[in-house]
This record gives structure tokens, sequence and C-alpha cells, in this order.
């Protein structure tokens, strides 16, 4: 593994906005992929970039790009990185679905929790009422990585414990696969945002991680690969 491994300081950022050609005013045979017909004057409307396609207006998707999934909400449907909690991305039909009771959250299927609800506890993926005499000892918080800078639980610069000795994560290459990884190992819901630049202050020490590349699928930011170089 790469820890340790960097070229980078504790204030590096980057970012990039791009606005393409409008095709607005296309003429267009017909309304292929990526399209909607206007039921009002009967042109093509735009799907909206969230979309592969869409039915009816440009926000109303009925198909996701890959890595996305269809979500349905009302008379609507759009797509997500991220299913909300307690809904799961079905890796086959490619729609958020339900997580099975009792899971107050789940991943990869209905029934692999990964939260429980309140007076319940998360035993090998299930939700149980009680820990097994084999397993008694409740986890009280992640000892292996945290965030810092804030008075929140819920955002903050990332560390990770390494040698026993805390130190921070590069923000080369991070983006939400590694924000959903570093969320569901907190247990901690799903990720909203990534941050660079030192956006909840500079940290002091090792710099642990450095272009980290997560799936999304990890366990944990640990499991991800890294920096190999020198």
């Amino acid at each position: 593994m790469g820890w340790g491994r960097e070229n980078c300081d504790h204030s590096e950022d980057a970012g990039v906005i791009c606005q393409g050609p409008d095709h607005s005013r296309d003429c267009l045979a017909s309304c292929g992929a990526g399209y909607f017909i206007n039921r009002t004057d009967g042109t093509c409307g735009r799907c909206s970039p969230n979309c592969k396609k869409c039915i009816g207006s440009a926000e109303n998707c009925s198909l996701c790009d890959d890595g996305k999934f269809l979500n349905r909400t009302g008379e609507t449907s759009n797509c997500v990185v991220h299913c909300r909690k307690g809904q799961f991305g079905h890796p086959e039909t490619k729609e958020c679905n339900n997580c099975s009771s009792p899971c107050s959250d789940c991943f990869g299927k209905e029934n692999n929790c990964t939260e429980c609800p309140d007076n319940t506890y998360l035993l090998d993926s299930s939700c149980v009422p009680n820990c097994p005499k084999s397993k008694n000892k409740i986890v009280s918080g992640v000892g292996d990585i945290r965030l810092v800078g804030t008075n929140s639980s819920f955002e903050g610069r990332v560390e990770v414990l390494y040698n026993g000795e805390w130190g921070t994560v590069c923000d080369d290459s991070f983006d939400m696969n590694e924000a959903t990884v570093i969320c569901r190992q907190l247990k901690m819901g799903n990720a909203v945002a990534t941050y660079s630049s030192a956006k909840f202050g500079q940290g002091i020490g090792r710099i642990w991680m450095d272009d980290t590349q997560c799936t999304g699928n990890e366990r944990r930011l640990q499991d991800c690969k890294m920096h190999q170089g020198g």
C-alpha cells in the first residue's frame, strides 16, 4: 500500500466548471435518445444532463447513465449516484429500491443492513434485538477514521489513523466515491459533498493518503487504492 507516499501539501485543491455548446435550436429529423417531445408544440426538448432518457419533461428520467440509479419520487423520476437513506441501488434494474425491514439503511441488496433502528443492533449485516453473548461488544465509534475541524460529527477534515499516528488525506483525485465510503464507514448516512483546499482547516503531521481512488463499494477508506509513487 502507499501509506505516506504523496506529492502534495496540506492546502492543495483542484476544480473546473464547463458549460458546453448551446443546442437549443438544432434541427432534428426526430426526437431521439436524450430528448423528449413537448406536448404543447411538438418540438423536441433536451433531457436534463441528469438523465440518459426522459419522458414528458427534461427532469422526468426514464433511463440513467452507468453508475446512476433511477429514483422514483411521486409522479417523476430522477437519476442519482446514491439512493436516499432506507433504499439501495439495485445492481441489475439500476433503480432505487427500499431496504427490507428492519434495516433503516442497506447497501447492494435489500437485506444487507448497514444501519439499524434505535433499540436494535447490527450483527453481520442483520438487525437484531440483542447482541449474542459471543459478540456482546458494542461499537461506540470508529477508531481509525474521523472528521475534525468543526463542531459537527457529520462534517470536517478527514483524518485516518496509521501506525498509531493520525494523519490527513490529500484532495488529489478525492471525489464523491471516497466520501461515500467514509460516510458509510462512520455510519453517517449518504455523502452530500466533498471539499478541497483545507475547507475545514489545515491538518498537521503526516499526509497518510494521496491519490485515493475508491469505487464507492469499499467498506473502509483504507481498502481503497492510493498513491504508489515515492
